[in-house]
């Protein structure tokens, strides 16, 4: 095993969320949970082709879970959660039964009269796809993504705005699919009542993963 190191700086072009303290329509307090199943056939299941294997190959997926649907308001501060909570049942191939999860969450509060800051972070749980991993195992993936970001917004005209990322892949089993990457973004943003907010941000990106040598 040997660690890739690669960094790089890029312009992008994204949008900005609107603070806390100006009326959305839906932001209000709620909180759902709500029972859900699903239910995905696939014919070839393990990827498999006539020279890796013979034999039955498809597959029905049942997911029971969970939904989960929060937002919250503490003053000028916003809770927001959701996702999903399940597990999947196989019909073929129980070695592939795995729990399924999906979930979100963020806190945006502001800080004086201008500015705000949010933290996001997202979590997701399931069986790779094995036209990922190439071979016929059982593995899952936990992939974290965690976000802060922060702006002091102005009714009209320019607007600093910075932010940092991280999102980190890990593999059950087979290591050589692990990744890390890491951002950093700043740069300032400009909107009007009337076209809306938009921003352009300087990102600087480092990425670490694990490789194979052959």
């Amino acid at each position: 095993m040997t660690g890739g190191l690669v960094s790089g700086a890029q312009a992008q072009t994204v949008n900005v969320n609107t603070p806390v303290s100006v009326p959305v329509a839906g932001n209000v307090d709620r909180f759902r949970v709500v029972p859900v199943i699903t239910s995905v056939y696939d014919s070839n299941v393990l990827r498999l082709n006539d020279a890796r294997g013979s034999g039955p190959r498809d597959n029905i997926r049942v997911s029971p879970a969970l939904a989960v649907d929060l937002n919250r308001i503490f003053g000028r501060t916003r809770v927001t959660a959701g996702g999903t909570v399940g597990h999947d049942f196989n019909t073929r191939f129980s070695g592939l039964d795995r729990e399924r999860i999906n979930l979100t969450s963020s806190v945006t509060t502001p800080v004086g009269a201008p500015c705000s800051v949010t933290g996001s972070a997202a979590l997701e749980r399931a069986q790779f796809d094995l036209g990922d991993t190439n071979t016929v195992v059982t593995e899952s993936f936990l992939r974290q993504v965690y976000d802060v970001g922060a702006s002091c917004r102005a009714a009209a005209g320019f607007f600093p705005a910075v932010g940092v990322n991280r999102v980190s892949l890990t593999n059950s089993s087979r290591k050589v699919l692990d990744t890390n990457q890491s951002a950093l973004r700043a740069g300032s943003a400009m909107g009007g009542p009337a076209s809306g907010r938009c921003s352009s941000l300087a990102r600087l990106r480092r990425s670490r993963a694990r490789v194979s040598r052959i």
